[in-house]
């Protein structure tokens, strides 16, 4: 593994929080955090006026409902998981 980092946002944390928390919910991203870290590029990507932000959407995980994690690429190559939703 790269030293790329990934980190979440506050705007994720909040959004996170409105689908019960990190705890309910984290299981869905653990199994892409491997892939984040290798080829974040892989991720299909969305481009807008405004940039481009990346996504992976999850399948149902126990009482987890199908997610949409966003997250942008930095310069540097970090990851930065922007939100979170429900599919």
């Amino acid at each position: 593994m790269n030293g790329r980092s990934i980190r979440w946002d506050r705007a994720c944390d909040l959004a996170a929080e409105s689908l019960g928390g990190y705890e309910a919910i984290d299981e869905s991203i653990f199994v892409y955090l491997e892939a984040l870290h290798g080829d974040p590029f892989a991720c299909p990507k969305v481009d807008t006026d405004w940039g481009s932000i990346r996504y992976i959407r999850t399948k149902p995980y126990g009482e987890t409902p199908s997610l949409i994690w966003y997250f942008l690429l930095e310069v540097n190559g970090d990851v930065t998981i922007i939100h979170v939703e429900k599919y």
